[in-house]
């Protein structure tokens, strides 16, 4: 058959299987001519060529084959195929696909490089640049960046741009044509960018001493070269400082580096502990010999690899654990469990935590409504250097407002009481995890302070708001505000009891603002005997462990 002909032939043959699967012809050809001529997808070929009858027969034979011929391959680097049919820098990503045991079938096949391919462009996707349609965004693990590279690359299969669109499907086109115009849209209504301070200027640089035991009252004579941690020596190359500079970022560089051992596992081991209350090493400021060891390393080492391929994202990890199975455990205890693992280092179940002094504070304000979820800004009511004050005076600062947690100022020798009592950590030193006590203070700080008698008064109010609800359906709205459930039918029982019983036999409250506005001699309003009686239940399921407990 000419030449022509035979081009004419694979014309055709596209065409109709395009027709029948319903799949674009330009992009069923793109994918037809990298299949049968890219190195990368050798294996996929070898596979491919076993007739459908004689699978059975010939695929442990093939597997056998491709495992060995991945296994050694080319020097390292020579840019010339190998024995494998793959350049050397592609043989350590094949050799992964075709590892395991033989595939039952070519769609069992297909199903690996599916795996592997919504790995890689998920990867991808988070590292694009997001100023553009920029496609050439390498991977920090060089063996998934060679089969990017195969599929968004400048020649990849999956690329798009202005040479390829014309060959998109329709559904594609419209589908980017509009992301393009909501980006746009974005761009001109995004807020102006928020100020920033606080900037290091470097000074002369110079070798300094070291200081024994940390004592600045016993330092060695002799200066010591900057250089870096020669412990972890081998697993990243040593960083080269120049003399005339500090060395600050080539040892940011360093610690940053994909292969360094401890950075990605000591954040992703912190970040554990944030929603577990405890890391996977229950030492997170200690890795070595004296630390805890890691109750899970293979999973440790496989949080720190996706941490690092995902671009070091912080949300990203934070979405990977908080929809994993063992996040969303129960809290009930096993007897069987508990006599085999009593300690639940095995996480068979969610243990309960408390939430930190801010979230607290937070949550009180939330459920009566009053929560300030303005951004940015400050609440600090001193001038510059006005807070650093000897530990015999108080601040100038003030707690009252409604604005969130995270913008109230922090006086190191002036603490907000609220804080205090729920265990914030002294400001003056780093602490790697914050305490948890649980103390008669905390309690009594629930009963009698303003600002829960406050909350629990607005949240008395929006129950009591809607006239059309009955008793029952206030209290079961109650519990969904404080606690994300409903009432059970011997909770509302207890609720509807209690406001009863209060609303006959106590009088009028008095009204508890926030922030508290009353001064001395200053006339306080009255509540009817139904919003004390109202207020006061709402009190108790705010000052309830499990209005504080993640459970």
């Amino acid at each position: 058959m000419a030449k022509a002909d035979r081009i004419a032939a694979y014309d055709r043959e596209i065409e109709r299987v395009a027709a029948a699967r319903g799949i674009d012809a330009s992009l069923l050809r793109r994918w037809s001519e990298v299949l049968s001529g890219d190195s990368l997808f050798v294996a996929w070929r070898a596979y491919a060529a076993i007739e459908s009858g004689a699978w059975s027969e010939l695929a442990p034979a093939v597997t056998a084959d491709l495992q060995s011929r991945f296994e050694i391959d080319a020097v390292e680097a020579d840019g010339t195929p190998g024995r494998s049919g793959a350049t050397p820098s592609e043989v350590p990503f094949l050799r992964a696909v075709v590892a395991g045991p033989v595939p039952e079938n070519l769609g069992e096949v297909a199903s690996r490089w599916q795996g592997v391919t919504s790995l890689v462009v998920d990867a991808w996707l988070r590292r694009a640049d997001p100023e553009g349609e920029k496609a050439d965004a390498p991977l920090p693990d060089p063996v998934q960046d060679v089969y990017r590279r195969a599929l968004v690359g400048e020649q990849g299969v999956l690329r798009l741009g202005e040479d390829v669109e014309a060959h998109v499907p329709t559904n594609i086109r419209r589908r980017v044509t509009d992301l393009r115009a909501t980006r746009a849209q974005l761009e001109r209504e995004r807020p102006e960018p928020i100020a920033r301070g606080i900037a290091v200027e470097d000074g002369e640089p110079r070798d300094l001493p070291i200081f024994v035991r940390g004592d600045h009252m016993n330092k060695r004579e002799e200066a010591v070269p900057r250089g870096y941690l020669t412990v972890l020596s081998g697993a990243v190359d040593a960083p080269s400082i120049d003399a005339d500079g500090s060395g600050r970022l080539q040892l940011a560089e360093w610690i940053t580096d994909p292969r360094h051992p401890l950075t990605a596992r000591t954040m992703v081991n912190r970040l554990w502990a944030w929603h577990f209350g405890r890391g996977i090493v229950a030492t997170p400021s200690n890795f070595g010999l004296r630390g805890s060891p890691p109750t899970h390393p293979e999973l440790l080492d496989w949080l720190a690899r996706n941490f690092v391929e995902n671009g070091w994202s912080i949300k990203s990890m934070h979405r990977l654990i908080m929809n994993s199975s063992v996040y969303r455990l129960s809290g009930a205890s096993d007897p069987r469990a508990v006599e085999i693992d009593p300690a639940n280092d095995l996480w068979w179940r969610r243990v309960p935590t408390r939430l930190e002094a801010e979230p607290i504070r937070d949550a009180l304000l939330a459920v009566g409504g009053q929560l300030d979820r303005t951004i940015g800004g400050t609440l600090l009511r001193s001038d510059n250097f006005g807070y650093v004050t000897n530990d015999q005076s108080t601040s100038n600062e003030r707690y009252d407002a409604a604005r969130r947690a995270v913008y109230l100022p922090v006086i190191r020798n002036d603490m907000y009481s609220m804080f205090s009592t729920f265990d914030y950590t002294d400001p003056s030193i780093s602490i790697e995890t914050r305490p948890a006590t649980v103390v008669p203070q905390q309690s009594l700080f629930m009963m009698n302070s303003p600002i829960v008698a406050s909350q629990a008064q607005a949240l008395a109010d929006r129950i009591l708001r809607d006239e059309s609800l009955d008793d029952a359906t206030r209290i079961n709205r109650a519990y969904e505000i404080c606690f994300g459930r409903n009432a059970g039918p011997d909770e509302i029982d207890r609720a509807l009891r209690f406001v009863e019983r209060l609303e006959a036999t106590v009088g009028p409250g008095r009204n508890a603002a926030w922030p508290p506005s009353a001064v001395m001699g200053e006339t306080v309003e009255d509540i009817s005997p139904e919003r004390h009686a109202w207020r006061s239940l709402c009190k108790v399921l705010l000052a309830s462990n499990e209005f504080i407990y993640i459970r």
